[in-house]
């Protein structure tokens, strides 16, 4: 268990949950504080006598309690198996669950009892008819009720067998992923198809400008039933375990859309401008903010020692079709760390799909995500391109644009 555990999951997914739960207490209080009478010191609730909430009010609270300290812990623990490579033992499930319930508990007697309800003491936590009780300045009420009785101890110890075990449930027995490259993406091809027709909708807008209605819609339906016939083709690598599993997918919708076009007489080129504008707007569709913290963390030292940890894992080449690559130290002048790729996976399915002229188009889309993160990305070379490896390289910045690509200009004159 000591090397599944990890405890900055367990702080920062504890913090997400703790943060969640305030918002929603307080916020209840906020609407009608007699929802949370019976947690009130004992002068305060018999000031108040019986009480008569709203049964909406107390369905919609108690609906969203349940799915805060329910699925964050269930996604922690999903993350913590991810952490180490599918594997996770009922009692790191156990361990990272109830120690998430204790953070609340702790939470909750020092920032939701001791600093918000009696120190800061907004006025809306003051039930009318009750002000100036002395139960309101009661620190020792709140510790007790916290730490000196059995009832929160033995909360935590069943949280932490329900959820522990719940993890087991879902990450046991049959996976819903399946084991297998055509159990996996047949498995799955429900989302996988609602993700393709999301890309196509926003292709839709784009070839909108540009061409008759009658073939957009016609590249539209036509590459949909292409990328469904695809999806058996794609190799497994990992399914939700591997998190570049999604590029590969990418790579089929936009194969999908090549080979539609190509019937229709359309050049390479064409699909591979498509291709980029429909990657500058999918990411686009995120919030400014949202996208500078994916970029931001991205960069930073545990995203960069989980790519360092990923790497050998990589070199051991458990599936033929996968990535292999090799992390780069950044020196934090000239870039912030790196990744040189020696094998890629879309190059490598597309090539069995008879069309390697896609690939360096492919890799121009990687300039307009990086970019819309506020991620700079350096590459002199790639494998698409016939290279021996791909030298990427990241640092806090914007990166150039990937359209027109330089061997366009080149043609030109």
């Amino acid at each position: 268990m000591k090397h599944q555990l990890s405890i900055k999951r367990v702080l920062t997914d504890g913090t997400i949950m703790n943060v969640l739960l305030t918002i929603i207490v307080y916020g209840s209080i906020y609407v009608n504080p007699l929802m949370w009478v019976s947690d009130y010191p004992p002068d305060i609730q018999e000031a108040v006598g019986p009480v008569d909430v709203p049964i909406a009010q107390k369905l919609i609270v108690g609906v969203l309690l349940l799915c805060i300290v329910v699925g964050v812990p269930l996604h922690s623990n999903a993350k913590l198996r991810q952490q180490n490579n599918g594997k996770l033992s009922f009692p790191a499930a156990f361990a990272n669950s109830a120690l998430i319930a204790f953070s609340f508990a702790v939470w909750d007697l020092l920032i939701l009892d001791w600093l918000i309800f009696v120190t800061i003491q907004p006025d809306f936590v003051v039930i009318p008819g009750t002000e100036g009780l002395a139960g309101y300045k009661d620190y020792w009420f709140h510790f007790e009720v916290s730490f000196l009785g059995w009832a929160q101890w033995i909360s935590i110890l069943v949280a932490g067998l329900v959820l522990g075990g719940l993890s087991m449930i879902r990450l046991g027995g049959k996976r819903r992923s399946g084991e297998t490259d055509e159990a996996y993406y047949v498995g799955n091809k429900a989302r996988l198809l609602r993700d393709h027709r999301r890309l196509a909708a926003i292709g839709q807008g784009i070839m909108a400008a540009r061409y008759e209605l009658d073939f957009v819609a016609a590249v539209t339906r036509e590459s949909l039933a292409e990328f469904e016939g695809l999806l058996p083709e794609l190799p497994y690598i990992g399914g939700d375990q591997n998190p570049l599993t999604g590029n590969l997918v990418f790579s089929a919708s936009a194969l999908a859309f090549y080979q539609v076009m190509k019937r229709r007489g359309k050049t390479v080129e064409e699909t591979g401008e498509l291709l980029y504008r429909i990657m500058e707007a999918w990411i686009r569709r995120y919030p400014g903010f949202i996208r500078r913290l994916m970029g931001s963390y991205y960069l930073s030292k545990p995203s960069r020692r989980q790519s360092k940890k990923r790497a050998p894992l990589s070199q051991e080449r458990r599936h033929a079709g996968d990535w292999v690559f090799e992390y780069v130290e950044g020196d934090g002048e000239t870039f912030g760390w790196g990744r040189d790729y020696v094998e890629c996976g879309i190059v490598k399915f597309l090539h069995s799909q008879g069309a390697d002229e896609l690939a360096p188009y492919l890799c121009l889309t990687d300039y307009a995500l990086f970019g819309a993160l506020g991620i700079e990305l350096m590459r002199t070379m790639t494998l698409a391109e016939g290279c021996e490896k791909c030298d990427f390289r990241f640092k806090k910045g914007e990166s150039p644009s990937g359209w027109p690509p330089p061997w366009l200009n080149t043609q030109e004159e």
